[in-house]
């Protein structure tokens, strides 16, 4: 079962200019990589009074098991690798946006005419 996901988090703007993600781990140990514009999605723009907004990190979903998910990240962390484990409560599908909860109208249904007999 691979797919690919959105891991939330959030994103530091560091003084050389990079990025760093920072998430949880399923056990609750915080976790961080450097990564590229292109990694992730930020929620938020930068400012000077804000430098950390919150934010998602493209990842691949390969297994999960109960409410346990085996991410494989874009880059390798120097304590975790390449694979973490986290809740899957983190995770949101990548292709999924604000766009799509937008309210829909909803349509009236009439009710269903019955038969009577006479």
């Amino acid at each position: 079962m691979i797919a690919a996901k959105k891991l939330s988090g959030t994103i530091s703007l560091e003084l050389d200019r990079s990025l760093k993600f920072h998430s949880t781990l399923y056990d609750g140990t915080i976790f961080e990589l450097r990564v590229d514009q292109f990694d992730v999605q930020i929620n938020e723009d930068f400012r000077p009074s804000r430098t950390v907004v919150t934010g998602f990190l493209f990842v691949q979903q390969e297994a999960q098991q109960g409410d346990v998910c085996y991410l494989t990240l874009p880059k390798p962390t120097i304590n975790y690798g390449k694979q973490i484990t986290v809740k899957n409560l983190q995770l949101m599908p990548r292709e999924v946006s604000i766009e799509s909860f937008k309210p829909q109208k909803r349509v009236p249904v009439s009710p269903p005419v019955q038969d009577v007999d006479l």
